[in-house]
């Protein structure tokens, strides 16, 4: 997908009741090469979604989500698994995941 595509997909799947993506990070999710298709857009925004209840996703709850998923960059080809390489969560999201509403996440 080009990044216009994905802005597009982005726009169409990102309906979570008045909450916004603010434009770093749908700069950044353009930027991403989404090897994983556009499932893989979908799972993530809806996991920024479920994480992050308050009104405004920033690039900070972004890239905080992409290194508990393991992801390494926008420019990255290759993924690591933080959860099990390190067994933590990145220290801004667990610091966030009392406020998600209706969490059973570790």
């Amino acid at each position: 997908e080009t990044p216009e595509d994905v802005e597009i997909l982005i726009g169409k799947f990102w309906d979570h009741k008045g909450r916004e993506l603010t434009r770093p990070v749908i700069e950044e999710l353009c930027r991403y090469r989404w090897p994983g298709n556009v499932r893989e857009l979908k799972s993530v925004l809806n996991g920024l979604a479920e994480y992050y209840s308050h009104p405004k996703i920033t690039i900070d709850d972004l890239r905080d989500y992409w290194e508990f998923l393991g992801y390494l960059g926008p420019d990255a080809h290759a993924r690591r698994n933080t959860r099990t390489d390190r067994g933590l969560l990145p220290e801004r999201l667990r610091q966030r995941l009392p406020q998600a509403q209706g969490s059973d996440h570790p």
